[in-house]
């Protein structure tokens, strides 16, 4: 269930199998993952720990551990574990050398602080410009913000990725100091490159700024016309809430309040509440996923899409697309992101889809085969909920209890008046 991306029936499958047998390792360490997919770390550690107290071996407990602690011998302990352990778990190849490359990156940062915070000044914004790349086609949005001495650059807003990305002229210019390599696999599909870690002196966020914040470094550009030079992942705002107001052409990045202690059981722990009016909002391997619903006239499916501002359109992995008769196969066509491009397996004509209260039509959906990023983070992703979706409404991230709100809004740049009579 877990892996499809059935997350309340695989949180419901740990706690039955937990009321039959306490010493199930393998349901604590599922309860684990789905604790700490919805912002609660500290009860997903009780429950992996939990887990390696029956099962010193088991893989998906000691990656999953290795997440939520800040002590870097500890997290260096958990990885070597994992590692030494993959072989007979049969672990995928490519997240056994993740876990490699962060044991050297950990390594190579020593005992330096990173992302010392010099500046907050919250609640604040930063203006996004939108990328055109026709006539009312939103592809992306962009902000403005100083990354090292290279000062400020044009940075894309992306909630699909994780972390900050330079392309390689970026890099140099804002003097990043290397750490350690590590190999990017992107943009859903098959495609990898190698790029390197390192240091910035100085990153400022407008309301935020920090010391020694950690970058990643391309090795060509980011975007062929050069747009933007560096990606912004949501992870960066970590314990705030970001309010995406497309209309407004701003990005809200204010304090959020602390979510209410949990029981010292995790097995007593509610991962499903949340405020009225609020979606949860599931964080897996670096990715937010937003629980949707997804229709076309004859059938309806409840999908964990990719909640990614930096994707220009909205897709449908073909594992999903297949259940709707309307699909059209053999679309020609690749789909490109960083890191990777993935071959269009079909279209879908037009697709409804429903989140929370919202709801919209989008149309020519592409169809794509999104089965290895499904495979590297062991979730079921069923698609990209992209601008042409997004562009069109406020939608409010709160990164501390894991809540999404989305609201029905304007156009970018249109009023609401204008809006209606077209």
């Amino acid at each position: 269930a877990w892996r499809c991306g059935r997350v309340r029936e695989a949180h419901r499958d740990a706690l039955a199998a937990l009321r039959e047998d306490e010493r199930a390792a393998l349901a604590w360490a599922l309860l684990g993952q789905v604790l700490a997919a919805r912002f609660r770390d500290e009860a997903g550690r009780r429950a992996w720990d939990r887990a390696l107290a029956l099962d010193p071996v088991l893989c998906e407990a000691l990656l999953g551990r290795s997440t939520v602690t800040i002590d870097r011998a500890e997290r260096t302990a958990y990885l070597r574990r994992f590692v030494d352990a993959a072989g007979r778990c049969g672990e995928p190849r490519r997240r056994v050398r993740a876990a490699l490359e962060s044991i050297e990156f950990i390594r190579a940062l020593g005992e330096r602080k990173i992302f010392v915070l010099e500046r907050d000044e919250l609640p604040g914004e930063l203006p996004l410009a939108p990328i055109v790349s026709r006539p009312g086609v939103v592809s992306g949005w962009v902000a403005r913000i100083g990354v090292g001495r290279a000062g400020r650059l044009p940075v894309l807003v992306d909630t699909g990725a994780a972390g900050l990305h330079l392309d390689a002229r970026a890099a140099r210019k804002a003097e990043l100091a290397p750490l350690s390599g590590v190999t990017l696999v992107g943009g859903g599909g098959g495609g990898e490159h190698a790029v390197t870690r390192g240091l910035l002196d100085r990153l400022d966020l407008g309301p935020l700024a920090f010391r020694h914040a950690l970058a990643i470094a391309a090795m060509d550009s980011l975007h062929p016309r050069g747009v933007y030079r560096a990606i912004l992942g949501a992870d960066l705002f970590s314990g705030t809430t970001l309010t995406f107001d497309f209309a407004r052409r701003r990005l809200g990045i204010d304090e959020a309040a602390s979510p209410p202690a949990d029981a010292v059981d995790p097995r007593r722990v509610d991962p499903w509440s949340h405020r009225a009016g609020a979606l949860p909002l599931l964080r897996v391997a670096g990715m937010l996923l937003v629980p949707v619903t997804i229709e076309t006239g004859s059938a309806r499916l409840e999908r964990l899409m990719l909640f990614d501002t930096g994707a220009s359109r909205t897709m449908l992995d073909a594992g999903s697309a297949v259940l709707f008769p309307e699909l059209r196969r053999g679309a020609s066509g690749r789909a490109r992101g960083y890191g990777g491009a993935i071959t269009l397996a079909g279209r879908l004509p037009r697709l409804r889809i429903t989140a929370g209260g919202s709801s919209g039509e989008v149309r020519n959906v592409p169809v794509l085969d999104l089965s290895a990023r499904s495979r590297l983070t062991g979730v079921y992703v069923g698609g990209f909920l992209g601008n042409d979706w997004l562009a069109r409404r406020k939608v409010t991230l709160d990164l501390a209890r894991g809540e999404v709100r989305i609201e029905e809004g304007d156009a970018p740049g249109r009023g609401r008046r204008r809006t209606r009579r077209r």
